[in-house]
């Protein structure tokens, strides 16, 4: 009985791991070309390759994008 206790934690610890909670960008005006460029713009400069126009500081990629005018909409208002 212990043993099927772990393999059933194990289980649902990486059926949980497969569990999308991605989110949307929204930019009021702004198209999926800005989208798409906004976000090359932003893994550039955190992956710290080409000219992003970004200070090479460590941040986030939510913080670039939020500092581009993009605001994450919650999953559940998807």
């Amino acid at each position: 009985m212990p043993i099927f206790l772990c393999l059933l934690a194990i289980a649902l610890w990486v059926a949980g791991g497969c569990i999308s909670t991605s989110v949307k960008w929204y930019k009021p005006g702004a198209s999926g070309a800005n989208f798409s460029q906004d976000k090359d713009a932003c893994e550039r400069a955190l992956l710290g390759s080409g000219d992003s126009g970004m200070p090479k500081q460590i941040y986030t990629f939510e913080g670039c994008m939020e500092r581009k005018g993009w605001q994450q909409v919650p999953p559940s208002s998807q």
